[in-house]
């Protein structure tokens, strides 16, 4: 298998960082590799075209994870598929002070590449939507932070979701080690409760609807006021229902004494 550190004449743009790239086809599924001048491993255990499945293991030098500033627990396996470079679980299962044996395994044989996408490095924190209903056809907002855990500005694509569709993206930059608080907008044309995803983190739920807003908002203050014009019924004006059961009791038993001391006075 041949393996080039700057890739070959037709590798597919890598939006990152990368220790080297590799092409595995059918029937030459193992072989020693040379990453430019990196000394490199690329084992893939399986039969020829039968093969639905490869694990792979890449010994990378330290010396070049330092020259890309990846860390060694960040290094990822990327195959490319369908138009895309798509990271694979990707483990350390060795290491000493000159490398790191990285292990892979792919669902199918294509291009591949070590190291790390800038979209990698940023993850998102805290994403929460602004209301939990609104009317069909009204923005609704979505916020969140994204962080950058590696060691070199990232550029990614953040994306909004709602019931797993992609609904509206914003490409962000954040430097190394730094956070920005994205806001992506959107409306639904629909009726309907939707599930809110700034990536993969969960940002609530929202109902949408005709008058849903208003009739979120109309329903609690109807409450309170249903609340207030039942006491004010049931009392009058503003005298406790208990209060005049008290006063007949009491009169009640004012009278049953008068009538007691009449007929003591008649014997």
């Amino acid at each position: 298998m041949a393996v080039d550190s700057d890739g070959f004449d037709d590798t597919p743009a890598f939006e990152g960082r990368a220790v080297g790239f590799t092409r595995v086809d059918h029937g030459s599924a193992a072989g020693d590799t040379e990453a430019g001048d990196e000394a490199s491993e690329a084992d893939a255990a399986g039969e020829d075209s039968e093969v639905a499945s490869a694990t792979f293991e890449f010994t990378v030098s330290a010396s070049r994870l330092d020259e890309i500033e990846v860390d060694a627990d960040d290094a990822t396996v990327y195959r490319h598929h369908d138009g895309a470079w798509q990271p694979l679980k990707t483990d350390v299962v060795d290491r000493d002070a000159e490398s790191y044996q990285l292990r892979a395994e792919t669902p199918g044989f294509s291009m591949f590449a070590v190291g790390l996408q800038e979209a990698d490095l940023l993850s998102v924190n805290g994403a929460s939507a602004t209301r939990s209903s609104v009317d069909v056809g009204a923005p609704i907002a979505v916020s969140a932070t994204v962080e950058n855990t590696g060691r070199w500005n990232a550029t990614g694509s953040i994306e909004l979701l709602a019931n797993n569709a992609t609904t509206a993206s914003e490409p962000v930059t954040v430097a190394a080690g730094d956070s920005e608080t994205i806001t992506l907008e959107t409306s639904f044309d629909e009726a309907g409760v939707y599930e809110l995803r700034i990536g993969t983190t969960n940002a609530g739920t929202v109902v949408v609807g005709d008058g849903a807003s208003t009739a979120g908002e109309g329903s609690a203050d109807q409450g309170s006021t249903d609340r207030e014009s039942t006491v004010s019924d049931a009392t009058g004006d503003g005298e406790s229902p208990l209060g005049a059961l008290f006063v007949g009791v009491v009169v009640t038993a004012l009278a049953g004494i008068g009538l007691l001391y009449r007929k003591r006075n008649l014997e």
